[in-house]
Formats: structure tokens, C-alpha cells, sequence
């Protein structure tokens, strides 16, 4: 069987995942393949390499949560996606210890209506990537040891099910994890909806040296140089482009998130940090 393992990770968590279960594949003798959304990869040209695989397959999908839901490249991809049959999947998010919402359910409903049978599914504490700048920030050190481990162990639980041939899929129950009212309230949530309360990202002229760090690494091919870089309706609010930037050229004021997003945290208080579901 043929592993395909498609993810999107603006600040690096989601990859290191994406890698520990390549890592894995690797070590058990299965062929993989490593496909990263945020790197210029057309989503429909992968979905069509997909296509064209006449053996069964099994697909690896990683998103970080944004706003309680999967990041647009990853709900992108599958839309894009074609209907695949004698085909397994497994869904995989990472979360900054705020709220990991419902972003694992909802792949996992997208990965079934393509026919894929969902075997399993992670959720994987990190890094709050909004708070690289943070003296105490939320997830520090994560993913660590013990959540490569845990990783590692749902690979194996997957490898030895499709060893077995059983193709029998998780029930999505067992992914709709939260309280009823924090399930709504995550359900309600949109990044567009935090657009309208986010500051603009904006550029310092006088410290951009126009080097194209920020365009090159945007996972949303939302930045352009002209001359000075200018964001498009497309970002998504990774801030990948504040966190990159050679000269700190992207005026963000993350100052408030220091105490607003513990507070988050505290209040929904979502244990365990880090869990496989098969």
C-alpha cells in the first residue's frame, strides 16, 4: 500500500508531525510520499497524482488549527480532492493549547464523503504559533518526545490493521470530542470573522530591504512586492511572514495575546493535551 502524507504548516509544527509519521512509514518498509501544501504545491495536480494511483492507498492529511478549524490549503485540498476507493485515511491536527475545536471532526467527515475509510486521527499539542514572542508562551517544547511516541504509536495501529486487511473505519464519534457548547461556539468561528477584528498586517518601509522572505514563505501566496510587500485577501493569519522577516519588518502587536489566549486556555481547559484516536 502507498502512503501519502499531505499537510499544511505555516510555523513548522504540522511538518514535524507529517515527518515522524514518514519517519515511521519509512522504518516499516511502506512507501511514502511527503507532499507539503505551503511550498507552491498545486492542490489539484496532487489530488490528480492521487487519481492516477491504481493501488489501494492510504492518505495522511495534517492541518494546524486556526480558529477551532482546519487552515484553508488543507480544507482546499479537500474540496479538491477526487472520490477514491480501496482507500484509508487518517486525519492529524496540531493545536497551540487553546482549543484544538473541531477541526479534527470535520476532516475526518470531509476524508469519508471522498470514500476514504478513516482508520484513526491525532491531535498533537504545539507551539502557540502566535506567540513566538511570548516569555511564557502556550505549548512550549511541544511536540516533544512523548508526542512523536504517541504519533508513532497510532502509525503502527494503522500498519497493523491494513496488515490484517481491515478496512472497517473509526466511528467520527469518537472525534467529537468536545462539550456540546464548545463544539457550537467552535462550529461558529471563521478566520473571516477574525479578520475583521485582527489589525492589518503592515510593513515598515524604512526597515523592508524588499528581499521577498515574507512572499517566498506565505502559505497563502497572499503577499506580493510591489515594491514593498502588500497582503492579499487570501491570508489566512499565520503570521508567517512576521515571524520570517530578516529586518522585523511586519508592525504586529502581539503584546495582548499574552494574557488573553492563557486565559483562553484556562477557561476551556481541553485534556489531554495530546491523543490518537483509532
Amino acid at each position: 500500500m502507498n502512503h501519502f502524507i499531505v499537510y499544511s504548516s505555516p510555523s513548522g509544527s504540522t511538518r514535524h508531525i507529517a515527518e515522524t509519521i514518514y519517519k515511521r512509514l519509512l522504518q516499516e518498509g511502506c512507501a511514502a510520499t511527503l507532499w507539503d501544501l505551503g511550498k507552491g504545491a498545486d492542490r489539484q495536480n496532487i489530488a490528480q497524482s492521487l487519481r492516477e494511483v491504481h493501488e489501494p492507498l492510504c492518505l495522511w492529511i495534517g492541518s494546524p488549527v486556526y480558529v477551532d478549524h482546519a487552515v484553508p490549503p488543507v480544507e482546499a485540498f479537500l474540496d479538491d480532492l477526487p472520490p477514491l476507493k480501496d482507500a484509508a485515511g487518517v486525519p492529524f491536527v496540531t493545536w497551540g493549547a487553546v482549543s484544538s475545536g473541531v477541526a479534527l471532526l470535520e476532516m475526518g467527515r470531509k476524508m469519508r464523503e471522498k470514500g476514504l475509510a478513516v482508520l484513526g486521527g491525532a491531535k498533537i499539542v504545539a507551539l502557540h504559533s502566535f506567540m513566538w514572542k511570548c516569555r511564557n508562551p502556550l505549548g512550549a517544547g511541544r511536540p516533544a518526545p512523548e508526542d512523536e511516541e504517541a504519533v508513532e504509536a497510532l502509525v503502527d495501529k494503522v500498519l497493523a490493521k491494513l496488515l490484517a486487511g481491515d478496512m472497517a473505519p473509526l466511528s467520527l464519534s469518537v472525534l467529537d470530542y468536545l462539550p456540546p457548547e464548545r463544539k457550537k461556539a467552535a462550529e461558529g468561528k471563521s478566520i473571516l470573522q477574525l479578520k475583521k477584528l485582527h489589525p492589518e498586517f503592515a510593513f515598515d518601509a524604512s526597515r523592508c530591504t524588499q528581499c521577498g522572505v515574507c512572499r517566498e514563505a506565505c502559505p497563502a501566496d497572499a503577499v506580493s512586492l510591489d515594491p514593498y510587500p502588500r497582503v492579499s485577501d487570501s491570508c489566512f493569519l499565520c503570521g508567517t511572514c512576521a515571524r520570517l522577516c530578516p529586518e522585523d519588518a511586519v508592525v504586529l502587536d502581539l503584546s495582548s495575546l499574552e494574557e488573553y489566549l492563557p486565559g483562553m486556555s484556562r477557561k476551556n481547559d481541553e485534556k489531554p493535551l495530546t491523543e490518537i484516536f483509532f
